[in-house]
């Protein structure tokens, strides 16, 4: 059996890429869900947290309403696409934080406007 002659692969041209673009910054979040976290009376303590959440690379935020009389700071995280998409994110928050999240929509009473 005659042996085959295999050709070498031509060599691939060398291209001068362009270097790499820096990455874009990140979008600002979109979505029509939050989780809310917790109600604080204190913003301090809200505002805690919300850095804590940030720190580990949560899109968290604060939002003061006032309800009975009593300001109340709230911690959120999101926006998310989906309701989906914040049940998953409520239930990873619940088994690494322990903070039991309530997944609201996100509109005046959780930030937007």
């Amino acid at each position: 059996e005659p042996a085959s002659v295999v050709e070498p692969a031509p060599e691939p041209e060398t291209v001068t890429a362009a270097p790499e673009p820096a990455p874009e910054p990140a979008p600002p979040a979109t979505g029509d869900w939050v989780i809310q976290l917790g109600s604080f009376s204190s913003a301090a303590n809200a505002e805690g947290l919300s850095q804590t959440l940030r720190t580990q690379g949560y899109n968290a935020y604060t939002h003061a309403v006032t309800v009975q009389g009593n300001a109340i700071t709230r911690v959120y995280v999101g926006p998310l696409a989906s309701r989906e998409a914040a049940n998953r994110l409520r239930d990873e928050l619940e088994r690494k934080r322990g903070n039991k999240g309530l997944v609201v929509a996100y509109d005046a009473s959780s930030g937007r406007g």
